[in-house]
């Protein structure tokens, strides 16, 4: 699966292979990688620099990617960061790299994703204050 996150400084890919079975499970197949947005000219284009040396056994199925801005249809009509950059449909993400399914959710809707999977145990005060 590919997972990814756009923002105006970076935009950063990963692929990853899940498992039903053991959601705490997974295996890098390629580690994250950082690209600087501003020196591409569309989300396609950070896309086909990640993907390219990828080799087929480990070529993604899937995709998800957070991007700042609304999510309308699966498309981003506007990247709050990146305003030169054309619309983002996932939907020709999917046809263009031959996914399955791609789908671009909002970040802050990742983000609500990530925090709703740490477990107690994850986490830690930040400063030690006394009760009130």
């Amino acid at each position: 699966m590919l997972i990814g996150d756009v923002g105006g400084t970076n935009v950063r890919f990963e692929l990853v292979k899940l498992f039903h079975d053991d959601q705490d499970k997974r295996v890098v197949l390629k580690k994250l990688t950082k690209f600087n947005p501003q020196v591409y000219d569309s989300f396609y284009l950070v896309l086909e620099e990640f993907l390219k040396d990828v080799p087929s056994e480990n070529y993604p199925k899937f995709g998800v990617v957070g991007m700042a801005g609304p999510v309308v249809s699966n498309t981003i009509p506007l990247t709050v960061n990146i305003p030169r950059w054309p619309v983002s449909d996932g939907v020709l993400v999917a046809k263009q790299f031959n996914l399955k399914s791609f789908t671009f959710i909002n970040d802050f809707t990742a983000a609500g994703y990530g925090v709703s999977r740490i477990k107690p145990s994850q986490c830690f005060a930040l400063n030690k204050s006394s009760e009130v």
